[in-house]
């Protein structure tokens, strides 16, 4: 059986491109490697802001990959998902504060899921839906074609200095709570300290998301790790790392208990007041359990964004 991307996960699209984002790794530390050779000596404190200009066009390319390894009754399988989107930031005007109104195009999508059985491919943009199942190009299903309508190719919102997004704008119909694409969106402008940034120390921020009663967080730390040269930008590194618990959920006949642990790297460009590249790692073991199966498995996790052009009056 080949695994299909369903309308459920565009639905929890804010979900599959954040948590589920992975992507191409640097090796056996993955995409943590951007750590090292960091200078951790100068520890000029800097305050970090995005510079927004109006008529700014900005366009980031995500690359996304899951591996997950599964213990059943069987033996031992896994699967993996990969994503590939192309995102484009056109900023419509900028206010005194610097708080810049921009959209959203969602330019094209690359779905693909695979195992030891199987491994298909959904090509999507705006007005089109490609679908291959091996080397082979075939129609799309129903279920495709309703994936590609309730995608959000478009949307508009505001964001301020600090990276905090005000508001936002979905067309009706459109996969996605405002919450959802208000978190997803958080990965290409991510939060910045309120203050002055030290390396060496940690800072404080709200998380975009808190513990509920299914979802615990602890171990929340964020820090400056100092300063690092990427595509010939000096850009101070963040970094923000987590623990969680997903609680099973109360509903009869199936129940998983997840646990894991996060970590964000952020490069900000002091120049350009951008991130050129923003990373997670993300890890778990999990255990789920239903009506006559029990599983476990271990997944790793990785999301990468990089800035491929920015345009603007003046560059």
């Amino acid at each position: 059986m080949i695994i299909k991307f369903s309308a459920a996960i565009a639905a929890a699209v804010g979900v599959v491109l954040l948590v589920v984002f992975l992507s191409t790794s640097t090796g056996e530390k993955g995409l943590l490697a951007h750590f090292d050779d960091i200078d951790a000596t100068d520890k000029t404190p800097v305050l970090l802001r995005y510079k927004f200009q109006q008529g700014q066009k900005l366009v980031f390319e995500c690359a996304a990959e899951s591996i997950t390894a599964v213990d059943d009754y069987g033996g031992r399988g896994g699967g993996i998902q990969r994503v590939e989107t192309v995102h484009e930031f056109e900023v419509s005007s900028v206010d005194e504060n610097g708080v810049a109104v921009m959209e959203m195009l969602l330019k094209k999508i690359v779905l693909e899921t695979g195992g030891e059985i199987g491994h298909r491919k959904v090509e999507m943009t705006p007005d089109n839906v490609r679908v291959f199942e091996g080397e082979k190009e075939i129609e799309p299903e129903e279920e495709d074609i309703r994936v590609r309508e309730i995608f959000p190719w478009k949307y508009k919102l505001e964001v301020t200095p600090r990276g905090k997004i005000l508001s936002g704008t979905v067309p009706e119909k459109r996969a996605g709570s405002i919450r959802q694409l208000n978190m997803f969106l958080q990965s290409f402008f991510p939060e910045l300290p309120e203050g002055q940034a030290t390396p060496g120390e940690e800072y404080d921020t709200v998380p975009a998301w808190k513990s509920d009663k299914l979802i615990e967080r602890t171990s929340d730390k964020n820090e400056c790790l100092g300063y690092k040269n990427h595509g010939g930008r000096r850009c101070a590194v963040l970094k923000k790392s987590f623990s969680f618990h997903v609680r099973p959920r109360p509903e009869e006949g199936f129940r998983e208990d997840r646990e894991g642990e996060s970590v964000t790297g952020i490069f900000f460009s002091l120049e350009d007041g951008l991130a050129p590249l923003t990373f997670m790692s993300v890890e778990s073991e999990w255990e789920s359990k239903s009506e006559g199966m029990s599983m476990k498995g271990s997944s790793r996790e990785e999301a990468i964004i990089r800035l491929v052009s920015d345009t603007a009056p003046g560059k």
